[in-house]
């Protein structure tokens, strides 16, 4: 198990020094402003500042609550693409709500080393301290996919962060342990969400307060309404640090998740919800009556049983991914056609797992063969992944790459536009792309890359 795990961890890492994803969201910077030429103004959003300390640049959302002087605490997002819009769009609302700072790296990315990473952490809490209206021991550093191993890793080397919540990937247990409070965010379709899983169960066995969220969804940022536990999280987190607490906020969040978990079905579900909610209001509010819930859903009938199918589900899970993982470079096409035909077959989170596994190993595999110039292999990786994800764009990426290696300009062209009406809209990707520069001069190209970004 360790041996498939620490795979999938190198299948993640891999993706995190590749510099290009399997999502298209475009990265193309906005004016930057310098950050001490800014009156901060509440319910403002600032695409792009830079600190004129450390050069670093970010996106910076003040909530509407905020009065002049008034120390709030901070989110501090790493977003896999350097993309400040999507952490923003999506917890502005909260930020409004429970007063919070949101400031989004627009330099932290896919393609940096570790260390990298985190000295843009300790630069942009350097800037927090600076600049922003931040309050003691309250910095929440955030990372989602390549950043959430990022934001690990800089928990465990920067100074001044009260917390880490890493979402949709981990490390493989006990090989990289944070030691501040952890809460560990992951959806059951996806396709980290056993990783996340796994690393988080190893942390039972530290002293530092970590807990687990668990959504029903895919490999993405969790939404507004996923993301109210982690608001939770900090705002409890900030009480026991012995700052200010919001009793309020707390109080309404704890009434909204006890809303969900009397809707709750799934009794593993159910019981991942009462332990995240027992953690964070342990020593805050009284947890008598959640522990109560907490024993009652563990005794009901059913419990046992879907805990062993839960468990089991893993095991399963486990044992697919090293046939696949054996099978990438060893089975033709055929074989991967009925493979995943199979996995289609019958609808449930772990397949829709396995599905995502096959599309990150077969995106590995393709951009290793395009960088290395093998275009037979390029192909072959290609075609898997085009059957496993045929809705994601960047196989007609990296086809249209391997086009350009054959010297087939027109077939580029036509896989760049199916590209394109799958979803991919990163204009500064396509110019930056190397295979792509025979290219740059052809008119449909140009066209292309100007539309993108209109």
């Amino acid at each position: 198990m360790f041996r498939l795990l620490l795979f999938s961890s190198i299948l993640i890492t891999l993706m995190c020094c590749s510099g290009n994803s399997t999502d298209s969201r475009s990265t193309e910077s906005p004016k930057v402003t310098a950050a001490d030429t800014v009156h901060l103004q509440p319910g403002t959003f600032y695409p792009a500042l830079t600190a004129a300390n450390s050069q670093r640049r970010y996106s910076l959302y003040i909530p509407t609550n905020y009065r002049s002087g008034q120390k709030l605490p901070l989110l501090l997002f790493l977003d896999p693409h350097a993309d400040g819009r999507a952490p923003i769009n999506n917890y502005r609302t909260l930020a409004d709500q429970y007063g919070f700072l949101l400031l989004v790296s627009l330099d932290a990315k896919n393609g940096m080393t570790l260390p990298e990473s985190g000295a843009i952490v300790g630069d942009l809490i350097a800037e927090a301290n600076r600049l922003l209206p931040t309050a003691p021991s309250s910095v929440f550093l955030v990372g989602f996919s390549g950043g959430a191993k990022a934001a690990l890793a800089a928990s465990i080397s920067t100074p001044g962060i009260a917390s880490v919540i890493y979402c949709g990937a981990a490390f493989p247990p006990k090989t990289l342990s944070t030691e501040i409070p952890s809460l560990a965010m992951t959806g059951l379709r996806d396709m980290n969400f056993s990783e996340v899983l796994y690393y988080t169960a190893a942390l039972d066995t530290l002293a530092f307060r970590h807990s687990l969220v668990v959504s029903e969804n895919d490999h993405r940022w969790p939404t507004t309404r996923e993301f109210e536990p982690a608001i939770l999280w900090c705002m409890t987190n900030r009480c026991k640090s012995g700052a200010i607490c919001d009793t309020t906020g707390i109080k309404k969040l704890t009434q909204s998740y006890l809303a969900s978990i009397q809707q709750e079905t799934d009794p593993v579900m159910k019981d991942f919800k009462l332990r995240h909610l027992v953690a964070c209001t342990d020593g805050i509010l009284p947890t008598e009556s959640n522990l109560q819930l907490l024993m009652q859903n563990k005794n009901s009938v059913g419990f046992d049983q879907r805990l062993r199918q839960f468990t089991d589900e893993l095991t399963y899970e486990q044992q697919v991914k090293k046939e696949l993982q054996e099978s990438f470079q060893s089975k033709d096409l055929v074989w991967w056609s009925n493979r995943i035909r199979r996995l289609r077959s019958t609808t449930g989170t772990v397949n829709d797992r396995l599905l995502g596994f096959v599309s990150l190993g077969a995106y590995l595999y393709s951009r290793n063969a395009v960088d290395q110039l093998k275009t037979d292999q390029s192909g072959h990786y290609i075609d898997i992944y085009r059957m496993a994800d045929p809705k994601n764009p960047e196989w007609a990426f990296l086809s249209a790459c391997r086009s350009m290696q054959l010297g087939e300009t027109t077939v580029a062209m036509t896989s760049l536009n199916t590209a394109v009406q799958l979803g991919f809209d990163d204009a500064e990707k396509l110019v930056q792309e190397k295979t792509l520069t025979g290219l740059q001069q052809e008119p449909a190209f140009q066209s292309l890359v100007a539309k993108l970004r209109q």
